[in-house]
């Protein structure tokens, strides 16, 4: 399988394995149950690290996962993210929201495209089917 990447070029990866990985950091791709369940709700999602300064795979994740992708200036989430509370706790910003606004900066937006979605869902059906048919051979051969 692949997925057109940066510069037109076909870039080789193993979707099945990646959309795998992906549902079971986000859960199902339905609706997301866990967020759900307690009541929050992703209608957009932010990329931040070093894996987010790959076009490619940030652009793989929003496919898979039906989602927008911001791609926030600053790839210090966690210690933004601990200045923020500490600015709301001293009143410095009225809520969370209002510190957000005021501090995050989206450099660029991965919006999914649904022709690689609907791929990659028939490549991810096919790997849980024989994943399926396959672990208890699997689990023999590794004894």
């Amino acid at each position: 399988g692949g997925v057109l990447g940066d510069g037109g070029v076909l870039q080789q990866l193993c979707p099945e394995q990646l959309h795998h990985l992906i549902h079971r950091l986000f859960g199902r791709l339905e609706g997301f149950p866990p967020a759900q369940e307690a009541g929050a709700s992703a209608g957009t999602l932010r990329a931040m690290g070093g894996a987010a300064n790959s076009r490619l795979w940030t652009q793989i994740k929003a496919d898979i996962t039906g989602k927008a992708i911001q791609v926030p200036a600053s790839d210090a989430a966690t210690s933004l993210g601990a200045a923020l509370l500490a600015g709301v706790g001293v009143g410095a910003y009225r809520d969370f929201d209002q510190a957000v606004a005021a501090t995050v900066r989206v450099t660029r937006e991965h919006t999914p495209n649904p022709e690689h979605r609907q791929a990659y869902e028939q490549g991810y059906r096919l790997y849980r089917q024989l994943y399926e048919d396959l672990k208890d051979t699997m689990r023999k051969e590794a004894l």
